[in-house]
């Protein structure tokens, strides 16, 4: 048997964010994927498309679209160590992240962000409380 608080997660980190190292010194704070943030920033964005959400219309891209925005706000909410190609750093926001999540020549960091955001846990109470004993 096992308690049920060793799945329980740490609601505060998993809105703030993890910073999790990426590639070449790259780190991206990450927050977990659906997180309260996350869903009211969704459902902002989908308020002008609810008609045909509930008549499952609406297609693909527009949903894709719609999630990249709310994961470039809610989810790779910070990072470190990025520079554009003249070495000058680039800071974040969530414009920029959206840029880079939307763009295909970068879909390594789309998919690094996007599973970490489900690795629950990365945002486990238990990982913390052993955090705090080292």
């Amino acid at each position: 048997m096992a308690k049920l608080s060793s799945i329980a997660i740490d609601v505060q980190k998993s809105i703030d964010g993890i910073w999790c190292p990426f590639f070449a010194g790259i780190e991206l704070k990450i927050a977990r994927a659906n997180n309260p943030a996350y869903t009211k920033q969704l459902e902002k964005l989908e308020q002008p498309y609810l008609r045909q959400i509930r008549t499952a219309t609406l297609d693909m891209e527009t949903r894709l679209s719609l999630n990249m925005q709310a994961a470039a706000k809610c989810i790779l909410v910070d990072w470190k160590n990025i520079e554009d190609e003249s070495g000058n750093e680039i800071p974040y926001s969530s414009e920029k992240a959206l840029e880079f999540l939307k763009n295909p020549a970068y879909v390594r960091l789309n998919d690094f962000v996007m599973g970490k955001a489900y690795d629950y846990d990365l945002f486990s109470q238990e990982v913390k409380t052993e955090s705090v004993k080292n």
